[in-house]
Protein backbone atom coordinates (compact mmCIF):
# COMPACT_ATOMS: atom_id res chain seq x y z
CA UNK A 1 0.00 0.00 0.00
CA UNK A 2 1.60 3.47 -0.87
CA UNK A 3 1.97 6.20 1.65
CA UNK A 4 -0.98 7.92 0.15
CA UNK A 5 -3.33 5.31 -0.02
CA UNK A 6 -2.56 4.29 3.70
CA UNK A 7 -2.82 8.27 4.51
CA UNK A 8 -6.54 8.18 3.24
CA UNK A 9 -7.30 5.03 4.90
CA UNK A 10 -6.86 6.95 7.85
CA UNK A 11 -8.68 10.04 7.61
CA UNK A 12 -11.50 7.68 6.51
CA UNK A 13 -10.77 5.73 9.97
CA UNK A 14 -11.24 9.49 11.42
CA UNK A 15 -14.10 10.35 9.18
CA UNK A 16 -16.54 6.99 10.68
CA UNK A 17 -15.48 8.24 14.29
CA UNK A 18 -17.94 10.20 14.54
CA UNK A 19 -20.74 12.29 13.22
CA UNK A 20 -20.62 15.69 10.87
CA UNK A 21 -22.24 18.63 12.32
CA UNK A 22 -25.13 19.56 9.84
CA UNK A 23 -24.67 23.13 8.64
CA UNK A 24 -27.49 25.97 8.79
CA UNK A 25 -30.06 26.44 6.45
CA UNK A 26 -28.43 29.07 4.00
CA UNK A 27 -31.72 30.23 3.00
CA UNK A 28 -31.43 32.95 5.83
CA UNK A 29 -28.37 34.62 5.44
CA UNK A 30 -29.20 37.56 8.15
CA UNK A 31 -29.67 34.74 10.56
CA UNK A 32 -26.17 33.05 10.16
CA UNK A 33 -24.54 36.42 10.45
CA UNK A 34 -26.08 36.68 13.60
CA UNK A 35 -25.08 33.44 15.06
CA UNK A 36 -21.63 33.87 14.06
CA UNK A 37 -21.28 37.03 15.79
CA UNK A 38 -18.50 36.62 18.25
CA UNK A 39 -17.46 33.41 17.54
CA UNK A 40 -14.17 32.14 16.47
CA UNK A 41 -12.88 30.87 13.22
CA UNK A 42 -9.74 28.27 13.71
CA UNK A 43 -8.25 28.19 9.95
CA UNK A 44 -6.20 25.62 8.56
CA UNK A 45 -3.14 26.50 6.41
CA UNK A 46 0.25 24.54 5.33
CA UNK A 47 2.91 26.46 3.84
CA UNK A 48 1.69 29.69 4.00
CA UNK A 49 3.59 32.58 2.38
CA UNK A 50 4.80 35.76 3.50
CA UNK A 51 2.37 37.80 1.15
CA UNK A 52 -0.85 34.86 2.59
CA UNK A 53 -0.08 36.00 6.24
CA UNK A 54 0.23 39.72 5.39
CA UNK A 55 -3.58 39.34 3.94
CA UNK A 56 -4.73 36.87 6.31
CA UNK A 57 -3.54 40.00 8.90
CA UNK A 58 -6.11 42.41 7.15
CA UNK A 59 -9.06 39.71 6.67
CA UNK A 60 -8.79 38.86 10.35
CA UNK A 61 -9.15 42.67 11.03
CA UNK A 62 -11.96 42.88 8.52
CA UNK A 63 -14.08 40.67 10.02
CA UNK A 64 -13.58 41.29 13.21
CA UNK A 65 -14.56 44.89 12.59
CA UNK A 66 -17.88 43.78 10.14
CA UNK A 67 -19.23 40.33 11.95
CA UNK A 68 -17.38 40.21 15.25
CA UNK A 69 -15.64 37.34 14.22
CA UNK A 70 -12.13 36.09 15.22
CA UNK A 71 -9.56 34.43 12.52
CA UNK A 72 -7.48 32.09 14.47
CA UNK A 73 -4.51 30.66 11.90
CA UNK A 74 -4.09 27.35 12.56
CA UNK A 75 0.06 26.01 11.38
CA UNK A 76 0.07 22.70 9.57
CA UNK A 77 2.83 20.82 8.33
CA UNK A 78 1.45 19.53 5.12
CA UNK A 79 -1.85 19.41 3.41
CA UNK A 80 -2.09 15.95 3.99
CA UNK A 81 -2.13 16.51 7.90
CA UNK A 82 -3.89 19.25 7.07
CA UNK A 83 -7.49 16.93 5.87
CA UNK A 84 -6.55 14.77 8.63
CA UNK A 85 -7.22 17.48 11.24
CA UNK A 86 -10.97 18.52 9.22
CA UNK A 87 -12.17 14.96 11.17
CA UNK A 88 -10.51 15.75 14.35
CA UNK A 89 -12.37 15.93 17.45
CA UNK A 90 -9.28 17.38 20.20
CA UNK A 91 -7.59 20.50 20.39
CA UNK A 92 -6.53 20.26 16.28
CA UNK A 93 -9.80 20.38 15.32
CA UNK A 94 -10.81 23.25 12.93
CA UNK A 95 -13.56 24.84 11.48
CA UNK A 96 -11.91 25.88 7.99
CA UNK A 97 -9.48 25.03 5.66
CA UNK A 98 -7.32 25.95 3.14
CA UNK A 99 -7.21 23.48 0.49
CA UNK A 100 -5.18 22.32 -3.08
CA UNK A 101 -7.57 20.63 -5.12
CA UNK A 102 -5.94 17.47 -4.46
CA UNK A 103 -6.53 17.58 -0.88
CA UNK A 104 -10.18 18.95 -1.75
CA UNK A 105 -10.77 15.43 -3.63
CA UNK A 106 -9.06 13.43 -0.50
CA UNK A 107 -11.04 15.08 1.81
CA UNK A 108 -14.44 14.82 -0.05
CA UNK A 109 -13.57 10.56 -0.74
CA UNK A 110 -13.00 11.03 3.16
CA UNK A 111 -16.33 12.31 3.48
CA UNK A 112 -14.93 15.28 5.61
CA UNK A 113 -17.01 18.25 4.07
CA UNK A 114 -20.49 19.06 3.65
CA UNK A 115 -21.86 19.03 -0.10
CA UNK A 116 -23.28 21.72 -1.66
CA UNK A 117 -23.35 24.55 -0.32
CA UNK A 118 -20.76 27.21 -2.01
CA UNK A 119 -23.17 28.00 -4.54
CA UNK A 120 -25.53 29.37 -2.06
CA UNK A 121 -22.96 31.47 -0.47
CA UNK A 122 -23.76 35.62 -1.11
CA UNK A 123 -20.90 36.12 -2.86
CA UNK A 124 -20.57 33.38 -5.56
CA UNK A 125 -22.68 35.47 -7.54
CA UNK A 126 -19.14 36.66 -8.50
CA UNK A 127 -17.33 33.90 -9.48
CA UNK A 128 -15.97 33.49 -12.57
CA UNK A 129 -17.92 29.69 -13.52
CA UNK A 130 -17.75 29.89 -17.13
CA UNK A 131 -13.93 31.34 -17.32
CA UNK A 132 -12.32 29.22 -14.99
CA UNK A 133 -14.09 25.39 -14.88
CA UNK A 134 -11.63 24.14 -11.45
CA UNK A 135 -14.10 26.20 -9.36
CA UNK A 136 -16.20 23.27 -9.08
CA UNK A 137 -13.90 20.18 -10.29
CA UNK A 138 -10.90 18.96 -7.77
CA UNK A 139 -8.34 16.63 -8.75
CA UNK A 140 -10.67 15.68 -12.01
CA UNK A 141 -13.91 15.18 -9.45
CA UNK A 142 -17.05 17.92 -8.82
CA UNK A 143 -16.30 19.26 -6.20
CA UNK A 144 -20.03 19.03 -5.64
CA UNK A 145 -19.77 22.70 -4.19
CA UNK A 146 -18.14 21.45 -0.62
CA UNK A 147 -15.28 23.44 -1.10
CA UNK A 148 -15.80 27.58 -1.92
CA UNK A 149 -12.97 28.96 -4.26
CA UNK A 150 -10.76 30.85 -3.17
CA UNK A 151 -8.07 31.60 -5.74
CA UNK A 152 -6.41 30.40 -9.16
CA UNK A 153 -2.61 29.35 -9.54
CA UNK A 154 -1.19 28.23 -13.51
CA UNK A 155 2.58 26.70 -13.42
CA UNK A 156 4.38 29.82 -15.03
CA UNK A 157 8.16 29.70 -15.82
CA UNK A 158 10.02 32.80 -14.55
CA UNK A 159 13.21 34.10 -16.04
CA UNK A 160 16.07 36.73 -15.14
CA UNK A 161 16.45 38.70 -18.15
CA UNK A 162 19.78 40.41 -17.25
CA UNK A 163 21.02 36.80 -17.27
CA UNK A 164 19.36 35.18 -19.92
CA UNK A 165 17.46 36.03 -23.30
CA UNK A 166 16.08 32.48 -23.35
CA UNK A 167 12.20 31.88 -22.81
CA UNK A 168 11.41 28.19 -23.46
CA UNK A 169 8.25 27.80 -24.94
CA UNK A 170 8.14 23.54 -24.35
CA UNK A 171 9.47 20.74 -22.74
CA UNK A 172 12.10 20.46 -25.69
CA UNK A 173 12.84 24.11 -25.57
CA UNK A 174 13.54 24.18 -21.83
CA UNK A 175 15.87 20.20 -22.11
CA UNK A 176 17.96 22.70 -24.98
CA UNK A 177 18.21 25.92 -22.42
CA UNK A 178 18.99 23.14 -19.64
CA UNK A 179 21.66 21.81 -21.74
CA UNK A 180 23.49 25.03 -22.48
CA UNK A 181 22.82 26.22 -18.54
CA UNK A 182 23.69 23.64 -16.39
CA UNK A 183 22.56 24.53 -13.21
CA UNK A 184 20.59 27.68 -13.86
CA UNK A 185 17.23 25.78 -13.83
CA UNK A 186 15.02 24.75 -10.97
CA UNK A 187 11.63 23.69 -9.81
CA UNK A 188 10.33 23.12 -6.38
CA UNK A 189 10.45 19.25 -5.15
CA UNK A 190 8.08 16.89 -6.98
CA UNK A 191 6.63 16.01 -3.81
CA UNK A 192 5.01 19.77 -3.33
CA UNK A 193 2.13 21.09 -5.09
CA UNK A 194 4.39 23.53 -7.39
CA UNK A 195 6.47 20.65 -8.44
CA UNK A 196 3.98 18.54 -8.88
CA UNK A 197 1.67 20.40 -11.15
CA UNK A 198 4.58 21.59 -13.62
CA UNK A 199 5.90 17.41 -13.97
CA UNK A 200 2.04 17.23 -14.82
CA UNK A 201 2.24 19.81 -17.49
CA UNK A 202 5.55 18.39 -18.71
CA UNK A 203 3.37 15.36 -18.69
CA UNK A 204 0.42 16.18 -20.92
CA UNK A 205 2.98 18.54 -23.29
CA UNK A 206 4.99 15.13 -24.13
CA UNK A 207 2.12 12.32 -24.67
CA UNK A 208 0.85 11.59 -27.76
CA UNK A 209 -3.16 11.44 -26.51
CA UNK A 210 -3.12 14.12 -23.58
CA UNK A 211 -7.14 13.22 -23.29
CA UNK A 212 -6.23 10.28 -20.99
CA UNK A 213 -5.06 11.91 -18.83
CA UNK A 214 -8.77 13.20 -17.87
CA UNK A 215 -9.54 9.40 -17.25
CA UNK A 216 -9.20 7.25 -14.34
CA UNK A 217 -5.71 5.58 -15.29
CA UNK A 218 -5.04 1.86 -16.85
CA UNK A 219 -1.88 0.23 -16.62
CA UNK A 220 -1.49 0.77 -20.46
CA UNK A 221 -2.49 4.40 -20.87
CA UNK A 222 0.10 5.09 -18.45
CA UNK A 223 2.69 3.70 -19.81
CA UNK A 224 2.48 4.71 -22.62
CA UNK A 225 1.65 8.24 -22.05
CA UNK A 226 4.62 8.48 -19.75
CA UNK A 227 7.20 7.19 -21.46
CA UNK A 228 8.36 10.43 -22.94
CA UNK A 229 7.54 11.88 -19.84
CA UNK A 230 10.31 9.69 -18.06
CA UNK A 231 12.78 10.07 -20.72
CA UNK A 232 12.70 13.88 -20.04
CA UNK A 233 13.41 13.77 -17.10
CA UNK A 234 16.06 11.70 -17.29
CA UNK A 235 17.68 13.91 -19.18
CA UNK A 236 17.39 17.20 -17.55
CA UNK A 237 17.74 16.08 -14.43
CA UNK A 238 21.77 16.39 -13.76
CA UNK A 239 21.14 19.55 -15.94
CA UNK A 240 19.11 21.00 -12.91
CA UNK A 241 20.37 22.58 -10.40
CA UNK A 242 22.86 21.07 -7.82
CA UNK A 243 22.26 18.34 -10.56
CA UNK A 244 19.19 17.79 -9.71
CA UNK A 245 20.43 15.87 -6.12
CA UNK A 246 17.86 17.69 -4.30
CA UNK A 247 14.78 20.16 -5.37
CA UNK A 248 14.08 23.54 -3.43
CA UNK A 249 12.01 22.55 -0.59
CA UNK A 250 9.09 25.04 -1.35
CA UNK A 251 8.07 27.99 -3.61
CA UNK A 252 9.80 30.39 -1.35
CA UNK A 253 13.18 28.23 -1.67
CA UNK A 254 13.17 28.39 -5.47
CA UNK A 255 12.12 32.01 -5.56
CA UNK A 256 14.78 33.08 -3.40
CA UNK A 257 17.42 31.14 -5.77
CA UNK A 258 16.20 33.23 -8.48
CA UNK A 259 16.34 36.46 -6.23
CA UNK A 260 20.42 35.60 -5.17
CA UNK A 261 21.15 34.44 -8.91
CA UNK A 262 21.78 30.79 -7.89
CA UNK A 263 19.98 30.09 -10.69
CA UNK A 264 18.30 32.10 -14.00
CA UNK A 265 15.26 30.44 -13.96
CA UNK A 266 12.73 28.55 -12.06
CA UNK A 267 9.24 26.95 -12.62
CA UNK A 268 6.24 28.48 -10.01
CA UNK A 269 2.53 27.54 -9.63
CA UNK A 270 1.59 31.66 -9.15
CA UNK A 271 1.51 33.70 -12.48
CA UNK A 272 1.11 37.21 -10.07
CA UNK A 273 4.81 35.88 -8.43
CA UNK A 274 7.34 38.48 -10.18
CA UNK A 275 5.19 41.19 -9.81
CA UNK A 276 5.23 40.76 -5.87
CA UNK A 277 8.37 39.85 -5.85
CA UNK A 278 9.00 43.07 -7.59
CA UNK A 279 6.63 44.89 -5.18
CA UNK A 280 8.72 43.27 -2.57
CA UNK A 281 11.72 44.58 -4.04
CA UNK A 282 13.23 40.54 -3.60
CA UNK A 283 13.50 40.25 -7.51
CA UNK A 284 15.13 42.32 -9.49
CA UNK A 285 13.11 44.26 -12.22
CA UNK A 286 14.41 42.20 -14.90
CA UNK A 287 12.32 38.89 -14.38
CA UNK A 288 10.06 38.10 -16.40
CA UNK A 289 6.91 35.52 -16.30
CA UNK A 290 6.20 33.18 -19.36
CA UNK A 291 4.92 29.91 -20.22
CA UNK A 292 4.59 26.95 -22.80
CA UNK A 293 2.82 27.58 -26.01
CA UNK A 294 0.58 25.13 -25.68
CA UNK A 295 -1.10 26.25 -22.10
CA UNK A 296 -0.63 26.27 -18.64
CA UNK A 297 -1.75 24.05 -15.98
CA UNK A 298 -4.43 26.02 -13.81
CA UNK A 299 -6.03 25.06 -10.60
CA UNK A 300 -8.18 26.69 -8.05
CA UNK A 301 -7.61 26.56 -4.37
CA UNK A 302 -10.38 26.33 -1.87
CA UNK A 303 -11.25 27.11 1.11
CA UNK A 304 -13.49 24.20 2.87
CA UNK A 305 -15.61 23.96 5.82
CA UNK A 306 -15.18 21.04 7.62
CA UNK A 307 -18.23 18.86 8.08
CA UNK A 308 -17.79 18.80 12.07
CA UNK A 309 -17.04 22.54 12.32
CA UNK A 310 -17.26 23.92 15.75
CA UNK A 311 -18.31 27.04 14.40
CA UNK A 312 -20.04 26.57 10.94
CA UNK A 313 -21.79 30.53 10.94
CA UNK A 314 -18.78 32.01 11.54
CA UNK A 315 -16.91 29.48 9.13
CA UNK A 316 -19.35 30.72 6.43
CA UNK A 317 -19.32 34.28 6.97
CA UNK A 318 -15.64 33.89 6.45
CA UNK A 319 -15.52 31.56 3.33
CA UNK A 320 -18.31 34.43 2.15
CA UNK A 321 -16.22 36.99 3.02
CA UNK A 322 -13.23 35.48 1.42
CA UNK A 323 -14.96 35.69 -1.75
CA UNK A 324 -16.40 39.44 -1.59
CA UNK A 325 -15.02 41.87 -4.78
CA UNK A 326 -13.02 43.93 -1.83
CA UNK A 327 -10.90 40.63 -0.04
CA UNK A 328 -10.65 39.39 -3.91
CA UNK A 329 -8.95 42.65 -4.92
CA UNK A 330 -6.49 43.16 -1.47
CA UNK A 331 -5.52 39.55 -1.72
CA UNK A 332 -4.47 40.28 -5.53
CA UNK A 333 -2.67 43.40 -5.00
CA UNK A 334 1.00 42.17 -5.19
CA UNK A 335 1.74 44.35 -2.38
CA UNK A 336 -0.25 42.25 -0.25
CA UNK A 337 0.27 38.78 -1.35
CA UNK A 338 -0.24 38.50 -5.37
CA UNK A 339 -2.77 35.98 -5.64
CA UNK A 340 -4.84 35.52 -8.73
CA UNK A 341 -8.49 36.60 -8.20
CA UNK A 342 -11.49 33.76 -8.83
CA UNK A 343 -13.77 36.57 -10.05
CA UNK A 344 -15.68 37.57 -13.16
CA UNK A 345 -14.99 41.11 -13.43
CA UNK A 346 -17.91 41.62 -15.43
CA UNK A 347 -20.18 41.13 -12.39
CA UNK A 348 -18.92 43.09 -10.00
CA UNK A 349 -19.50 46.77 -9.62
CA UNK A 350 -17.79 49.45 -12.33
CA UNK A 351 -15.36 50.97 -9.72
CA UNK A 352 -14.56 47.07 -8.38
CA UNK A 353 -13.98 45.69 -11.62
CA UNK A 354 -11.64 48.40 -13.10
CA UNK A 355 -9.68 47.50 -9.64
CA UNK A 356 -9.27 44.15 -10.40
CA UNK A 357 -8.56 44.34 -14.02
CA UNK A 358 -5.76 47.09 -13.58
CA UNK A 359 -4.67 44.36 -10.54
CA UNK A 360 -4.51 41.44 -13.38
CA UNK A 361 -3.26 43.49 -16.44
CA UNK A 362 -0.87 45.14 -14.88
CA UNK A 363 0.69 42.28 -12.61
CA UNK A 364 0.44 39.21 -14.75
CA UNK A 365 2.50 38.13 -17.46
CA UNK A 366 1.84 37.63 -21.30
CA UNK A 367 1.71 33.86 -21.82
CA UNK A 368 -1.53 31.52 -23.61
CA UNK A 369 -4.49 31.95 -22.47
CA UNK A 370 -4.75 28.39 -23.01
CA UNK A 371 -6.08 26.46 -19.31
CA UNK A 372 -4.82 23.09 -18.88
CA UNK A 373 -6.65 21.29 -16.39
CA UNK A 374 -4.58 19.32 -13.04
CA UNK A 375 -5.27 15.18 -14.62
CA UNK A 376 -7.53 12.75 -13.06
CA UNK A 377 -6.48 12.41 -9.24
CA UNK A 378 -5.58 8.60 -9.92
CA UNK A 379 -3.11 9.87 -12.21
CA UNK A 380 -1.58 12.44 -9.65
CA UNK A 381 -1.02 9.86 -7.11
CA UNK A 382 0.55 7.13 -9.76
CA UNK A 383 2.98 10.35 -10.73
CA UNK A 384 3.88 11.31 -7.86
CA UNK A 385 4.79 7.78 -6.55
CA UNK A 386 6.59 6.87 -9.84
CA UNK A 387 8.40 10.33 -9.81
CA UNK A 388 9.63 9.75 -6.44
CA UNK A 389 10.62 5.65 -7.09
CA UNK A 390 12.75 7.33 -10.14
CA UNK A 391 14.56 9.93 -8.09
CA UNK A 392 15.14 7.36 -5.42
CA UNK A 393 16.89 4.67 -7.68
CA UNK A 394 19.05 7.29 -9.57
Amino acid sequence: MSLRRAALAAILTLAMAAPAVALPDLKDWPAIATAAQGDTVRLGIAGGSAGQQRFLDWAGGELERLYDIRLEIVDFPSQRTLVEALGAEDESRIDLAALGSRAVAEARRAELLPERYAYRLPNWHFVDRAGTPSVIFAAGLPTHYSAVPWGKRSVTLFANGAATSSRPDSPAALLTYARANPGRFAFPDPATATGAAFLEEVLRSLAEDPSVLDRPIAAADAEAAAAPFFAWLDDIRPLLWQEGRSFPRSEAEARDLLARGEVDMIADFNPLAGAAGRASEKWPEGVEGFGFSNGAVTDTHFLAVAARAAAPEAALVTADFMLSPAAQIRKADPAMWGDVTILDPSRLPQQEAQDLRTLMRTGLPRMSSVSIPRPHHSWMDWLGQRVQERLAAR
